[in-house]
């Protein structure tokens, strides 16, 4: 079977890695951690930490978005704060400015503003907070707010959760009810504990980020090589995404702490297990283990997608409609998906071309065909939002 994954051949790049046995891997700084701790700091400690050029994109808004803030807080003219692409910032930064003084315009690309935040505007709404939609973002007009409680839906985002979260203090909310069928839910604990850490200590470090590190475990379980060594990584996180040790442990690749890194080796396990997985509480996780999947000798069941459609692109019928020409894929439901591998013929004349949907995460993902398969991705630029580090192991090539 020739597989031509968007209905075309492509003649373009041919990119693959540069990654040697035994290379320390450079990670960015997590950045689900950084936007914490910079919007935590800002709120708390009125100070607004330094980024660095190799933190992710989404951190590196945030960070300029704050400054905007600082600078124009009391002010009488409009203020527009625009956040891109990043969800994070649209969602967290929502609350930060309702009770911020000063007249603000929340506002970033036509997809983000159509993604999913009504739970927030309404339970801020809720305690009289002053917010206008419109279909160019959301005008705002920042005061001081008081409520004892609050209530969230979260079944869609925790970071709805999490944007209650960090105003919490500042508006004398002493509960915040979440409805115990939200998404994520580590992520909430991450944002609880970084709030911790901010209130009691003047300085602290932001370890890198397990939800790329997925992608590193993918790629020694699929390459030729032996061990890869992650920088500044812990197996005891606060991250969620650090599950990935375990679930990977069960494929062959055990992980060893390292002082501040984290090192991962191959094993010899034969034959590699079917495995049913839960990606409810570890939605970015879903694109790279269904990648592995298909290239791997073992079968998949991968059960909480349903949320994987409100992400940075519609990921769970991506993944759908991009792997089935590769593996056998099934949809029981809206929220559960098996993948079990079989023969098939790709003819490998052409490079195989994957749209990428301007979403870092199916880059690495579908990079990962480039251990099999000649392949070309339709844009790899939007990585940065993740891994800005990423273009400097996976590089294009002239043209095959």
């Amino acid at each position: 079977m020739e597989k031509e994954s968007s209905g075309k051949r492509h003649f373009g790049m041919v990119r693959s890695f540069h990654v040697s046995n035994h290379e320390i891997i450079r990670l960015n700084r997590s950045k689900s951690l950084l936007i914490r701790y910079l919007i935590a700091d800002f709120l708390y400690n009125h100070h607004i930490s330094n980024v660095a050029e190799q933190d992710a994109e989404d951190a590196k808004i945030v960070h300029r978005c704050l400054q905007l803030i600082d600078i124009h807080t009391g002010g009488s003219d409009c203020t527009a704060i625009d956040v891109k692409d990043c969800g994070t910032a649209y969602r967290f930064l929502l609350s930060v400015l309702a009770i911020t003084p000063g007249n603000w315009f929340l506002t970033g690309t036509h997809w983000l503003i159509n993604r999913p935040i009504s739970p927030v505007i309404q339970a801020l709404k809720s305690i009289h907070a002053d917010i206008r939609e419109t279909d160019e973002g959301l005008y705002i007009v920042g005061k001081e707010l008081h409520a004892i409680e609050l209530t969230i839906d979260g079944r869609e985002s925790s970071q709805y959760a999490s944007s209650l979260l960090l105003i919490a203090d500042k508006i004398g909310a002493q509960h915040i009810h979440i409805s115990p069928e939200t998404a994520s839910f580590p992520y909430i604990t991450m944002t609880r504990c970084v709030l911790e850490i901010v209130k009691s200590h003047p300085t602290y470090e932001v370890e890198s980020d397990w939800s790329t590190a997925a992608f590193w475990y993918a790629f020694l379980l699929l390459s030729d090589l032996e061990e890869l060594t992650l920088e500044n990584l812990h197996l005891n996180s606060i991250q969620g995404d650090s599950i990935v040790a375990e679930w990977f442990s069960e494929m062959g690749i055990a992980s060893t702490q390292s002082g501040n890194d984290l090192r991962i080796t191959k094993n010899n396990m034969g034959e590699l297990p079917s495995l049913c997985l839960s990606f409810l509480d570890y939605p970015d996780l879903a694109p790279v283990l269904a990648v592995a999947a298909v290239l791997s000798p073992f079968s998949l069941t991968m059960n909480g997608l349903q949320n994987l459609n409100h992400k940075e692109s519609n990921r769970l019928n991506i993944l759908y409609k991009e792997l089935s020409p590769f593996a056998a894929v099934s949809m029981a439901t809206d929220s559960t998906l098996t993948i079990h591998k079989q023969d098939i013929y790709v003819e490998d004349t052409v490079p195989l071309f994957f749209q990428t949907y301007r979403d870092h995460r199916w880059v690495m993902a579908f990079s990962l065909f480039a251990l099999r398969y000649h392949i070309d991705l339709s844009d790899t630029a939007c990585v940065v939002k993740s891994y800005p580090q990423f273009k400097k192991y996976f590089c294009g090539n002239p043209q095959f």
